[in-house]
Order: structure tokens, then sequence, then C-alpha cells
């Protein structure tokens, strides 16, 4: 009787181990994967390419994959450094080039992105993914939205094509995958290295999608991404593609508008999110002197209609101009 329930107590042991890893995005992976190749001879090809418009960085270039999650969302946070530079205090980007892909040169918000979305041994969530990259971002007096594109069980093609268009990454996090090491093309003749990874939870930055067409019928359908630890890569659009969940990542837009208590006092910064249909979604206030959110009762109560009446014109005045930046208004 003991013993039966001995391997009664190890079978559920071991069931909820396997089960609590199963949640984690980045479990420890054989970055050695195997590795097929494939050539194809061809008298036309055609490629169609939909991408934003500069690259991502290829932060993790040759490095361990179990940190996979964070090298994600770092890399969407310097992608979008290029317009919001307090995101990151180096500079990633000189123009629309990418002049730093080593992410030890931001080593310190690297390892504060890593604390927030607490990373493991065994990964992370794709919850705490979505939380810690929120807070790293609202620190910054920013924010950040994640809209599903996931559609019958994998990421919707379209659906990142348009995010691609409009100059937005998307997070895909994977139960399995295979990446391009090498293609070659010589003489009409394509040569492709693949290196496959199954059953293997891993999280990639997907910035563009690019389909080849050989003589009108075969075709090579390709995400290009930042791998996590091959740098930037062509991921297959094929039956190895195992997709989990998807997310388009977007910056939130700002509206602000200082209020001032007396001719020598700043009381604090109203933030009014300007959604897609140019509206007040929430308001917060935050200290000018420190990071920490104010409660709006700390706001004088007989200011608070005009403010929000300045809020709605600074947002209209942001939709006329058809501008995506931060406004500063005048006094309350």
């Amino acid at each position: 009787m003991k013993s039966k329930k001995l391997f009664f107590t190890l079978f559920v042991a071991v069931f909820m181990a396997a089960a609590l890893l199963f949640l984690f995005v980045g479990n420890v992976a054989n970055v050695y994967a195997s590795q097929t190749q494939e050539t194809i001879n061809w008298n036309m090809k055609d490629v169609w390419q939909n991408k934003t418009s500069r690259d991502v960085p290829a932060f993790a270039t040759y490095d361990a994959m179990i940190e996979c999650a964070p090298r994600a969302g770092f890399t969407a946070l310097g992608f979008y450094d290029y317009e919001y530079p307090e995101l990151l205090t180096g500079d990633v980007y000189e123009g629309s080039k990418v002049v730093n892909n080593s992410y030890y040169a931001f080593y310190d918000e690297y390892k504060e992105l890593m604390e927030l979305m607490k990373q493991s041994p065994t990964g992370v969530t794709v919850r705490n993914f979505k939380k810690g990259l929120t807070e790293y971002v609202e620190r910054r007096g920013r924010s950040v939205t994640f809209t599903s594109v996931m559609s019958k069980g994998t990421a919707d093609l379209t659906q990142c094509i348009f995010a691609f268009a409009a100059q937005k990454p998307v997070v895909m996090f994977l139960d399995g995958f295979r990446y391009v090491m090498h293609h070659e093309e010589v003489a009409n003749r394509d040569t492709i290295t693949y290196y496959t990874e199954e059953d293997v939870k891993h999280a990639v930055l997907v910035y563009g999608h690019i389909l080849f067409t050989y003589d009108y019928t075969t075709r090579r359908e390709y995400y290009l991404v930042n791998s996590g630890y091959r740098g930037n890569v062509m991921m297959p659009k094929d039956s190895f593609l195992d997709v989990d969940d998807a997310y388009i990542i977007d910056k939130t837009l700002f509206c602000r508008v200082w209020v001032k208590k007396s001719p020598s006092s700043w009381t604090g910064i109203f933030y009014a999110t300007v959604a897609a249909t140019v509206s007040v979604s929430y308001l917060s206030f935050i200290s000018p002197t420190s990071s920490s959110k104010m409660s709006s009762s700390e706001i004088s109560p007989t200011v608070l209609p005009s403010f929000t009446a300045m809020a709605r014109c600074c947002c209209d005045f942001c939709s006329v101009l058809n501008r995506r930046e931060i406004f500063s208004s005048g006094e309350v």
C-alpha cells in the first residue's frame, strides 16, 4: 500500500512539474538544433516583402536561448527607442540604420526588464512578459498595448502584415519552429539551410514577412524575426511553426497637460491616453519631480473639470494635426 502511495505521489509531482514548465516561454532548449538543407532550381524567381521600414536591432546574437522573452521585449524597446529615446539610455539607430546590436550596451535596463518579467531558470510566462514590459515602459512615462493576432490556433498573417506596414512589431510565443541559418543564390539555384527546434518554448519579435515564388508554382514563405539568440533571421511559415500566442506590441500615445497650483508650484502632469478614436481613455497623475503616481485627490477638485476639458481639447488638436507625439498644453 505504501509503495502505491509513493508511486502516486511521484506521478503527481512529475505531472505538476511538467505542467509548470509548459507555462513558461524560453525553457532550456537545444540551441544546436537538427540541420537540413534544401535546393531549389528555378528559371524565374519573384520576391514579395512587407516589413517595418527599419530593421529591429539584432540583440542577443549567438547567445543562450533561456532569456528569449526579455530579449524579445528588449528588442521591441530598441525598435521604439527610434521614436522615443527615453526608453533606453544609449543610441540604437543612426537615422534608420541600426548602429548598436549589443544589449550589453544597455545592460542596466536589460537587467531591469528581466527582473520585471520575473525571469527564472525555466523562462518567463506570457503573463509576466506583458506585465514586465508594461511596467518598464510606464516607469518612463509611456504606455504599451498588446493586441492579439491569433486566429484559428495560429498567428493571422493578414493582421501581422497590416501591423508591419503600420511600423508595429509582433511578439510570438512558440512551441516549435525552424529558422534559416544560411540562404545562398548561385546561378538560378537557391540553397537553404534550416535549423529545426521542435517541442521548444521560445519567444521571438517579428518585424516582417517575405514570400519567394519560383516559376509561379513553388512558394517559400518566411517571417523576419529577431530569433533571441541567433540574431535576425528568416523563420519559415510552415508545418514546423507552432505559434502558441502572438500580440502586436504598440506604444500608447499621450497628451500632456501641466496643472499649476500657484505661479511657482507645478502640482503634476496629466496624461490622457489617445486611443484610435481620439478620446480620453483613462486619467493618471504623475509628480513632475518623481516617477510615483499621484491620486486624483491630490489635484484640486476645482480644476478637474477644466483639466479633463483641456485634455479633450488637446486630443482634438492632435487629431486635427494628425501628429503622433507628446503635446504640452498651458495652465489650468
